[in-house]
């Protein structure tokens, strides 16, 4: 079970984000575009009104939103909470 974010704010993304992990393909695939687009299947409504995102493993993260300020909003929550869930492990 993967821990919840930590920073989560309701008016902003909608709650607690549940980060999707996509299924791994080879790098400038098509199998791998293809991948990404069905992550963000069922979120549409989260990029138009604020932002969305999906790990892509062994690649990164992508995330889209309503504007670029969003997106970059909604980046620096999930890479804040995963600092805060590795430093975490590592002083318990």
């Amino acid at each position: 079970q993967h821990p919840r974010c930590l920073l989560g704010h309701r008016a902003r993304i909608g709650g607690y984000l549940d980060l999707e992990l996509v299924e791994e393909a080879p790098s400038h695939t098509d199998r791998l575009a293809q991948n990404v687009v069905a992550g963000f299947r069922g979120k549409e409504a989260s990029i138009r009104n604020e932002a969305a995102a999906v790990l892509i493993p062994y690649h990164g993260i992508v995330v889209v939103g309503k504007d670029l300020w969003t997106v970059f909003d909604l980046l620096e929550r999930i890479d804040w909470n995963a600092w805060c869930i590795i430093a975490g492990r590592l002083l318990s």
